[in-house]
């Protein structure tokens, strides 16, 4: 959120105030009109609209440390460090540079 602080300036207007001044031969009425200004300062948030991250997401994802590779929801997958994490959307890439099939989430198929 984003605040941002605006200033107004407000004009309220008093009701005429009447001043009698009695002289010895006459009455004197003075009218005297005070209008009053008060600055008042408001805070308003705006929510600051975020930009979508564009973050790809890929089918494989390999250990270059253990040379396995695994699909992308595999919870061993998901246990590779940020360093040695490769990915690519291929299981070409990976079986050409020698990289093992993960047993769980490859070799093994999902009994129906």
């Amino acid at each position: 959120m984003r605040e941002i602080i605006r200033t107004e300036v407000i004009s309220v207007e008093r009701p005429v105030i009447k001043e009698i001044v009695k002289e010895v031969p006459r009455d004197i009425v003075r009218e005297v009109q005070k209008p009053v200004t008060q600055t008042l300062t408001k805070t308003v948030y705006v929510p600051i609209p975020r930009k979508k991250l564009e973050i790809p997401k890929y089918d494989y994802v390999g250990s270059s440390e253990t040379k396995t590779f695994h699909t992308r929801n595999c919870r061993f997958g998901k246990l590779i460090k940020r360093k040695y994490k490769v990915s690519n959307n291929s299981k070409v890439y990976f079986t050409g540079r020698k990289y093992a099939p993960c047993k769980v989430c490859i070799l093994k198929q999902k009994k129906v």
